[in-house]
């Protein structure tokens, strides 16, 4: 019975092992299957093959206080590109040239420019780039961007303790690294009433720089309340004016801000301060129990005295 058994588990073994092999047999391999999985999440970026040729970098509408600034261009498939400078000063008056130039054929890539030179050519004032580019396809490309490079910004502040409003100036904090003819000098504050009008009694303020907020003294000349534009123009150590001026609107309603009453602190006295038996009527402490001891002598004394005296009555009585 027992070599029966035998029997029978060796031949279920020797079927086991056979169907696993078949079933392994067609098995993919690991290989096979690590590629199949790997191919199922690639990621292919394909580079369009469309010419195509941007600025990235400034954006319209930026505005600058330091020429420390990049000048990005974002190109694809283009022969050659450059960038046409179109610059527009304090006064209004407009020059035009071409400062960047590239003939060499690109497939792709970007081109980065520093405006410090350029800024320094130019001076403060609105400029516009405008990027031509040719493609591989002989297309014409372009793009633009306008900007503004100035000296100074400025705005209202919160009021003085005696009402008079503050303006908050802000320009390059590394003025030595600015040549002369960006470099401010002084700055000059004008006040006009709202209807542009210059009030002849308030001489112009004149600061300089570092200085970084400005107190407008109204009070000082008697102005009368009302709403008021402040002009503020940057100069330069030609006496130049620098671009840009800035004009501020305040509201100056004559009356001194009162500072908020002080909580008077109470004070405690302290018992060295509080001696003396009923000294100024200030009693401490010690003056209570003082008192008290002799209060309870009193009462003693009394009451012994009292005793004593009943006693002697007594006995004479017997």
């Amino acid at each position: 019975m027992k070599k029966t058994h035998k029997k029978i588990l060796g031949l279920f073994g020797l079927v086991f092992v056979v169907a696993m092999t078949v079933f392994a047999t067609f098995l993919p391999s690991p290989e096979a299957s690590a590629l199949s999985t790997v191919t199922d999440h690639i990621t292919v970026v394909v580079i369009g093959s469309e010419p195509s040729a941007s600025i990235s970098n400034p954006d319209s509408g930026d505005k600058f206080l330091t020429p420390d600034q990049i000048i990005d261009i974002e190109y694809n498939n283009i022969k050659s590109y450059k960038i046409i400078l179109t610059y527009t000063d304090e006064d209004g008056n407009e020059t035009t040239a071409t400062i960047i130039e590239n003939n060499t054929p690109a497939e792709h890539g970007p081109d980065s420019y520093n405006f410090r030179s350029i800024a320094e050519t130019y001076g403060y004032g609105t400029y516009v780039f405008r990027l031509e580019a040719v493609g591989n396809d002989d297309s014409a490309l372009g793009d633009a961007v306008e900007f503004e490079y100035v000296a100074i910004e400025a705005d209202s502040s919160s009021e003085s303790e005696s009402g008079n409003p503050y303006v908050d100036l802000d320009f390059d904090e590394d003025q030595d690294s600015l040549t002369e003819d960006l470099k401010i000098d002084q700055v000059v504050i004008t006040v006009y009433d709202k209807d542009g009008n210059p009030v002849e009694d308030m001489p112009p303020i004149v600061v300089k720089p570092p200085v970084g907020q400005v107190e407008i003294p109204f009070d000082d000349y008697g102005i009368p309340a009302g709403e008021y534009i402040l002009v503020v123009q940057p100069f330069n150590v030609a006496g130049d004016k620098l671009f840009e001026t800035v004009a501020v609107t305040v509201e100056y309603d004559g009356k001194k801000v009162e500072p908020a009453p002080e909580e008077e602190d109470i004070v405690v006295p302290s018992t060295a301060d509080t001696g003396g038996l009923f000294k100024n009527l200030n009693i401490s402490k010690s003056d209570y129990l003082i008192t008290g001891l002799g209060l309870f002598l009193i009462v003693g004394i009394s009451s012994i005295v009292f005793i004593s005296k009943h006693n002697r009555s007594s006995k004479r009585r017997k």
